[in-house]
């Protein structure tokens, strides 16, 4: 769905029930099962890129989302032909976004890559984020930019977190001298809470298998898909994803492109350049 390779299985009929359901079963084992991983060859950079666009597709194309992506509910499944896919299970905790708070969530990921400070700032009014430092904009960009960056090992991203919350402590103790009152979040929506959790969670996922991927860049590809889409609508126009995918002034990758051009994308092959070469 979406154009990402992935596994979700499917109720079946006749065994859905108000507290219990049944699912089709998808062969495969715990994305962070590292043995496995190995056993099978599976490039953990490559994988790791395809459940971030898998997630990417749920959060700003779907506006549906399973808010608890933690490794439990994700498999890894070597299918017969070869290829790797992930598997999405338990959408029992999803959540929805209306499309207007989808698009105002695709703003938010757009401006932040574009490090526009004003974007990020009408994005998160929009979504009623709101602290009590309006005029301080330039933190929620920074903000946002430490928590959309690139994953990393869990020593990297420990030492870019110590960074980052320096920093903000540098900025209480000036604030503190200035007599300004001490940053706090006066409203905060409950969907963004999933939001963040659901893409910290996938965050500490590539944390835990040293996997290094351009976090923003990947979101990014689903959330101005959708924001040109969007814009192409309010000119009268219908075009269709796969249009905004190849027109329309988009020169966003395709999911081969980002995770691996063959049909084994997410197996490593020793011998080739790059750390997301393929077989």
């Amino acid at each position: 769905r979406g154009g990402v390779d992935v596994f979700a299985p499917e109720p079946v009929d006749g065994r859905v029930g108000r507290g219990a359901f049944c699912m089709r079963f998808v062969e495969g084992f715990k994305a962070t099962d590292r043995e496995l991983l190995a056993l099978h060859s599976v490039d953990r950079e490559a994988l790791m890129r395809r459940i971030t666009l898998a997630y990417a597709c749920q959060l700003f194309t779907d506006g549906e989302f399973n808010a608890d992506p933690h490794p439990g509910n994700l498999l890894v499944s070597i299918c017969e032909d070869g290829a790797v896919r992930p598997v999405l299970l338990d959408f029992g905790w999803t959540v929805s976004l209306p499309r207007e708070r989808r698009l105002a969530y695709c703003r938010l990921v757009s401006a932040t890559a574009d490090m526009d400070v004003d974007g990020v700032a009408r994005a998160s009014r929009d979504l009623g984020i709101n602290t009590n430092q309006h005029d301080k904009p330039e933190r929620d960009l920074a903000f946002w930019a430490y928590f959309l960056r690139d994953t990393g090992s869990r020593a990297s991203q420990r030492k870019e977190m110590d960074a980052f919350f320096a920093a903000r402590k540098a900025e209480r103790q000036a604030d503190k001298a200035a007599g300004a009152a001490r940053r706090v979040l006066l409203s905060v929506p409950d969907d963004f809470m999933f939001f963040v959790r659901t893409l910290g969670l996938i965050r500490g996922l590539a944390s835990a298998l040293d996997a290094r991927v351009p976090y923003l860049e990947l979101l990014c590809m689903y959330a101005r898909r959708e924001l040109l889409l969007a814009d192409a609508q309010a000119k009268g126009g219908s075009p269709s994803r796969a249009q905004a995918d190849s027109g329309g002034g988009s020169s966003e990758p395709s999911e081969a492109e980002a995770v691996g051009s063959s049909g084994n994308g997410a197996r490593s092959n020793p011998s080739s350049e790059g750390p997301l070469a393929s077989e």
